[in-house]
């Protein structure tokens, strides 16, 4: 792979992106669509909500993943929530870098990475622990 790239998109340049991360998510509906919509998930993105986040090199844009950034009593947490694309392991250590330093720019004092369990593995060796569990049902009539 050239020269990787992590670019955080501006409202304008997501948009301009949209149609083709729209076709992406549709093929992975079942990582997001039990909490999120595909408007929501733009409408959050386009007003600041959420930041979106490309990785790939020069010609080709493999990765895509959205952050948010949660407030607490003592202190902010970088949340890097949804995460699209292919060849994220190799992009791993340049997207690791770039969440240090817009964590960093934006006071959060923890990253968190909400996800399937298989990350726990290929986290491990940048630092990250597992923090919490997660389980989830559907709520019944």
């Amino acid at each position: 792979m050239d020269q990787a790239i992590v670019e955080k998109f501006s409202p304008e340049k997501f948009s301009r992106y949209w149609p083709m991360i729209e076709q992406e998510l549709k093929t992975v509906h079942h990582i997001w669509d039990d909490i999120w919509t595909l408007e929501s998930i733009f409408e959050a993105t386009v007003h600041g909500r959420f930041q979106c986040w490309g990785a790939g090199d020069l010609d080709h844009l493999k990765v895509v993943c959205w952050t948010q950034i949660a407030t607490y009593p003592n202190g902010n947490v970088l949340q890097i929530f949804l995460a699209i694309g292919n060849g994220i392991d190799e992009l791993l250590p340049v997207l690791d870098a770039s969440m240090e330093s817009f964590a960093r720019s934006t006071e959060c004092k923890l990253i968190e990475v909400v996800g399937r369990r298989g990350w726990q593995g290929k986290l491990r060796s940048m630092g990250f622990v597992p923090w919490t569990t997660s389980v989830k049902r559907e709520v019944t009539d």
